[in-house]
């Protein structure tokens, strides 16, 4: 169900799982939120990739089970030359009639420089849009296996 899918990509322990490495894309090693350490708008979540780069998300929206959305900064080299920021947008569309939810996830980036252009549509489109489809791959099969154990 959306609350199952929603938990699964917003859990801190499950990250590593679900946002594996993908070509020059790190994976996530850690994913911390500060504070009293639980998921709410306006919470901020520290990032930290295989590389050792720290990003960190301000969760803009936080609305279990059907959105989520969050800004995300900090980019490290080479990335970090093609875009300064990002928003993140997450829906969760219960499937009428199924036992199954519709997952819509986009990025909006910013680019560092109108100049980096064509070289950011490249590699957003084909090794980002990579990554994203394996990360929602994973977060299926967590999210499956969360509604199992649940049983």
């Amino acid at each position: 169900d959306a609350a199952t899918i929603f938990d699964a990509v917003n859990d801190a322990e499950g990250a590593p799982r679900i946002y594996a490495k993908h070509g020059p894309v790190p994976g996530v090693t850690e994913l911390r939120y500060e504070g009293d350490g639980k998921p709410r708008k306006n919470a901020v979540r520290k990032v930290v990739t295989a590389d050792g780069n720290v990003l960190e998300e301000k969760l803009v929206v936080y609305d279990r089970p059907r959105a989520h959305s969050y800004t995300l900064s900090g980019f490290a080299l080479p990335f970090s030359l093609l875009v300064s920021g990002a928003r993140a947008d997450w829906r969760f569309e219960p499937i009428p009639g199924a036992v199954a939810t519709r997952v819509h996830w986009t990025y909006t980036f910013t680019l560092s420089t109108p100049l980096v252009w064509p070289l950011a549509a490249l590699f957003l489109h084909t090794v980002f849009h990579g990554w994203m489809l394996g990360c929602l791959g994973r977060a299926r099969r967590e999210a499956t296996l969360i509604a199992h154990a649940h049983a």
